[in-house]
């Protein structure tokens, strides 16, 4: 990969992020052509080349967050946000956690069911024994 297709990428990656830019209009800021045919096709070429590929990976997985980084941060809203922001965090710290669910029982109207009725309340199905 070249210096101006690194730039391209670049600015492709960061207009995902950002400034919500397409690929030709990334490759239009960087080559600076005024052909939005070309800056397609000449962008596809090289979003498909590998190297591109595997250094648009490694730039995401540098920028991603981790699940535990979301956690930790909602955790700080939680703490230090407002009351609205708090709110949200906590609602969302919970339904990760599995806090919040509903378990409806719409099969055995509250009675308990062994395994073999649990199976046969689904249809014609049998089981041995």
């Amino acid at each position: 990969m070249n210096l101006r297709q690194k730039a391209f990428v670049d600015t492709y990656i960061a207009g995902l992020l950002g400034e919500k830019l397409s690929a030709p209009q990334a490759y239009l800021k960087v080559y600076r052509t005024k052909s939005l045919k070309v800056a397609g096709r000449e962008s596809h070429r090289i979003l498909q080349r590998p190297e591109v590929k595997e250094y648009i990976q490694q730039k995401m997985s540098e920028l991603a967050m981790s699940g535990n980084e979301v956690l930790v941060r909602l955790a700080e809203i939680a703490r230090n946000g407002t009351n609205t922001e708090k709110l949200k965090a906590l609602e969302l710290i919970g339904k990760v956690h599995g806090l919040f669910t509903e378990r409806v029982d719409v099969t055995s109207g509250g009675e308990k069911l062994s395994f073999k009725e649990f199976i046969q309340s689904y249809g014609n199905i049998r089981l041995p024994g």
